[in-house]
């Protein structure tokens, strides 16, 4: 046991407010873990909730663990100490479960590093039951678990408020691992590797998803019909080592009913659902006792229906808010008033496009004159700064839409001088350029992305246009970094072994890649036929294939002959 970082755990416990009371440490332990930094995975309302729910059920308790720091892994190895927990610095193998949270695909990485640390087998056939369960759940595992498949007994298909009080009763029942997966796999929402079997075309494609006896095909996502108390979701545990500081997260929606084809939260998180607006004010005044900062989670917080009353509720308790997001079209007087009184000086808006042609065919049904003239508002309004979000490499793009992304820039960089220089205030647009994934489940996913020398080619082109802007400051996403993304979230199963390639070159996925242990140019750039069978449709999001046929042809109708 390294005591430097015992005691460095023991600093982040001392400063860390809770709402829940303590663990009892009686029952089935489970270690809960995040695949990223502590500060991460705290700022991460769904790793939150689990843990709020896990510790809440007779007859189990739960810990945490996290990613160590660079230096901090160097230690475990360097010493032989296996990765420990949180709370009770107990190796994380000696827990009965272990549970992953996984929002992000390039935290898939990470993962793989916390389970060698913790000193367990990475594959599945390699463990009895000796070892840990190895259960995946989050966003992740209900779009596509097959990059992750090799690695986990059980994933979990849906949200965790459903899922979890199920498995925790099957572990309760069950005597041996075999008896409990044969009880799990005849669940919904509950996804067992082992009990399917992929075969290949010669080119590579998927040929068939073949279950075992009494396994259904496909898997269907199981979600909460209405969110309310039990099953409010808030920030259980609150510090100031978390990317949103000593500040309460309340989830006021879940889904969106925008349907813009490229995202795929607002596909895979559907039926929109509203949080009741008595339940958020009744949990704000009991979050109030311990921070005034609050922050309103929402796919779009402007689209909730009791907005108003909601902000004036919040304003009695004295709250400062944040949002998560906010729709331009979105945008009201009251809302922005409510966070400039809050201390709040920018947001964050995402215009996705500088055309209304590449916009409506992404259906983000907004134009630059309808843009404009909101920002001119929320200037007015009392805000200064804005961040902006642009995507590049989005279908039918040419020279001329990479341009208008640099001229909106500029249109509104205008406006904020116009509006601060009077006052002595000018603030800054932060532009942040992302590349164009295309995602499963979403209209988009049978589309290639783009390759990365055009990508790098519009990168320098919009550095160069916005160079000139003083009080502009742009960011690029790596295209290198987003063809990962790519290949984890659109990938099948022979994906494990690039996962796997990875962390035995410490990391470097550019010299696995250049390996040749997959082809990326299959997962990248390749055009899948309608009638493909994808490596996610073991699952059923809820969203028929058809459908998303149908935008895909809407959107792309000489792509879709």
């Amino acid at each position: 046991m390294t005591t430097r970082l015992r005691e460095k755990y023991r600093q982040l416990l001392s400063k860390e407010k809770s709402l829940i009371p303590p663990p009892s440490k009686i029952g089935i332990p489970v270690a809960l873990g995040y695949p990223n930094r502590y500060g991460v995975g705290m700022s991460n309302l769904g790793f939150q909730v689990v843990y709020r729910l896990l510790n809440s059920t007779a007859g189990v308790f739960c810990e945490r663990f996290f990613l160590p720091d660079r230096e901090d892994q160097q230690e475990l190895e360097r010493t032989g100490t296996p990765l420990f927990t949180l709370e009770s610095a107990a190796p994380v193998a000696e827990f009965r479960v272990v549970a992953f949270s996984l929002s992000f695909e390039e935290d898939y990485l990470n993962l793989i590093t916390m389970l060698r640390l913790a000193k367990i087998p990475l594959r599945r056939q390699q463990r009895d039951e000796r070892w840990p369960l190895v259960v995946f759940g989050g966003p992740c595992c209900f779009i596509n678990p097959e990059p992750l498949s090799a690695f986990t007994d059980v994933i979990c298909v849906g949200e965790g408020e459903v899922l979890i009080p199920q498995l925790l009763r099957e572990l309760m029942n069950a005597s041996h691992w075999p008896e409990l997966k044969d009880r799990l796999v005849e669940l919904p929402g509950f996804y067992l590797p082992e009990k399917y079997r992929v075969t290949y075309h010669p080119d590579g494609r998927v040929e068939r998803i073949t279950p075992s006896e009494g396994a259904p095909l496909p898997v269907k996502r199981v979600f909460l019909k209405r969110i309310a108390k039990p099953h409010l979701p808030f920030s259980s545990l609150l510090t100031p080592a978390a990317e949103f500081s000593n500040m309460s997260l309340i989830e006021l929606s879940r889904g969106c009913a925008m349907g813009c084809r490229f995202c795929w939260a607002g596909y895979n998180y559907l039926p929109l659902r509203f949080t009741s607006l008595k339940g958020i004010l009744s949990q704000a005044k009991a979050l109030r006792e311990h921070s005034d900062r609050i922050g309103l989670i929402s796919t779009s917080v402007g689209t909730y229906p009791d907005l108003g009353e909601l902000i004036q509720g919040l304003n009695r308790m004295h709250f400062r808010a944040s949002v998560s997001s906010l729709r331009i079209d979105a945008l009201q007087e009251d809302v922005v008033r409510f966070l400039t009184a809050s201390g709040a000086r920018s947001l964050t808006l995402a215009p996705e496009s500088g055309t209304d042609r590449l916009r409506f065919l992404i259906n983000k049904r907004i134009t630059n004159e309808e843009i404009i003239r909101h920002i001119k508002l929320l200037f007015d309004w009392g805000i200064h700064s804005l961040k902006l979000y642009f995507l590049i490499g989005l279908p039918t793009e040419r020279d001329e839409d990479i341009k208008a992304i640099a001229e909106l820039v500029g249109e509104m960089r205008r406006i904020m001088l116009t509006a601060g220089k009077p006052k002595g205030r000018v603030g800054s647009i932060n532009v942040s350029i992302n590349c164009f994934v295309p995602k499963p489940f979403t209209p988009f996913q049978w589309l290639p992305m783009e390759g990365e020398k055009n990508l790098k080619s519009k990168i320098d082109k919009l550095r160069r246009l916005l160079a000139p802007l003083s009080n502009v400051r742009p960011s690029f996403a790596s295209p290198r970094q987003a063809q990962l993304q790519a290949i984890l979230s659109r990938g099948d199963r022979r994906v494990v072994d690039f996962l796997l390639a990875i962390d035995e070159n410490r990391g470097n996925w550019k010299l696995t890649l250049r390996q040749g242990v997959i082809e990326p140019d299959f997962y990248l750039t390749r055009h899948r036929d309608l009638e493909e069978t994808l490596p996610w449709e073991m699952i059923d999001n809820g969203i028929r294939k058809q459908k998303l046929i149908t935008e895909y042809k809407r959107a792309l109708p000489t792509l879709a002959l």
